[in-house]
C-alpha cells in the first residue's frame, strides 16, 4: 500500500478533478452531501469559512492497493474512515478511480473541522507512510516493495522524479565501501554531486545531496539516506559508533525540500 499526501487551496478544482475522471466512484462521504460534485464543493467551502485565514484548507490523499490486493467497497471505506479517525477529519469524501491496474482511491478532506479548529498538516507525508505499514498488516495487504531502480525507466519520469532517481542510484554505488562522509563526500564529487552535512552541538542532525538545481534532504532519496542511516552504515564498515560531527558544515541551501527548481 502507498499513501501519498498533498495540501491544496481549491476545493472546487481538486473535487472536480478526482470526481470527473472516468468511472469516478464516490462511495462515501462525512459531513457533506456526496450527490454532486457542486454540493460537496459548497459545503466544503461553507466549513472553510469557519476558520477563513487559513490558506491551504485542502487535504487530498491517494491510496493505492498491490495489484495482488483484493479490494473491496468495505475495506476502502473502512481504511478511509480509519485514516480519517487517525488526523481527526469530519468532513471528508472518498472517491475510488479505476484508471489504472492498481486498485486506488482518492480522500479528499476539509483541514477546517466544523467547530473552527485546524487539523495540522505538519508531518503529512510521513504520517501517511505510517500508516500505509500499519494498515498493511491491519488487513493483510501486500507490503509496499522497494523500488528497483536500475528497472526503473526514468524518460518516463518528469524532471524532479528523474533528477532524484539518478542521484539516488549515484548515491547507492558509491556508497559502498564508504567508512565516513567524508569519504562519501570525496567519491560523489566526481559525479557533480554535493554532499552537505548538517550539525550542531549535538553532531549530524541531517544531510542533503545537491546535483546542479536538484536539491534533496536524504530522506527524499530514501530512509537509507538519512543522517542516521548513514551513521549506522558506516558504523558497520568500521565497526565503530557513533558518526563524529562535521568540522566544516553547509548550510541548508535555500532551494532544500523544494526539489528541482526550473
Amino acid at each position: 500500500m502507498i499513501i501519498k499526501t498533498k495540501i491544496g487551496k481549491g476545493f472546487a478544482g481538486c473535487t472536480n478533478y478526482l470526481t470527473g475522471k472516468e468511472k469516478a466512484e464516490i462511495i462515501h462521504g462525512e459531513g457533506l452531501r456526496t450527490d454532486s460534485a457542486q454540493h460537496m464543493i459548497k459545503d466544503f467551502a461553507y466549513q472553510k469559512s469557519a476558520h477563513p485565514q487559513v490558506g491551504k484548507a485542502v487535504w487530498h490523499a491517494s491510496i493505492s492497493f498491490n495489484h495482488s490486493d483484493q479490494v473491496t467497497p468495505e475495506l476502502v471505506k473502512q481504511i478511509a474512515h480509519d485514516y480519517a479517525k487517525k488526523f481527526g477529519f469530519d468532513q471528508y469524501a472518498v472517491i475510488r478511480h479505476h484508471d489504472t491496474k492498481h486498485e486506488h482511491f482518492h480522500i479528499i478532506a476539509n483541514r477546517i473541522k466544523a467547530d473552527g479548529q485546524v487539523i495540522s498538516d505538519q508531518y503529512s507525508a510521513g504520517r501517511g507512510v505510517e500508516l500505509s505499514k500499519k494498515f498493511e498488516k491491519q488487513y493483510n495487504l501486500t507490503p509496499t516493495q522497494a523500488k528497483d531502480l536500475k528497472q526503473t525507466n526514468t524518460q518516463k519520469l518528469n524532471p524532479f522524479e528523474r533528477a532524484k532517481i539518478e542521484v539516488c542510484k549515484t548515491v547507492q554505488s558509491e556508497l559502498k565501501g564508504c567508512k565516513n562522509l567524508e569519504e562519501l563526500q570525496t567519491k560523489l564529487k566526481p559525479h557533480g554531486i554535493d554532499l552537505q552535512a548538517h550539525s550542531n552541538s549535538g553532531g549530524v542532525y541531517g544531510v542533503s545531496f545537491k546535483q546542479g538545481k536538484a536539491a534533496f534532504k536524504g530522506s527524499q532519496l530514501g530512509k537509507e539516506f538519512t543522517a542516521k542511516a548513514l551513521e549506522k552504515t558506516f558504523a558497520t564498515a568500521i565497526n565503530l559508533t557513533p558518526l563524529a560531527p562535521v568540522d566544516k558544515t553547509v548550510n541548508i541551501a535555500k532551494n532544500l525540500g523544494k526539489g528541482l527548481e526550473l
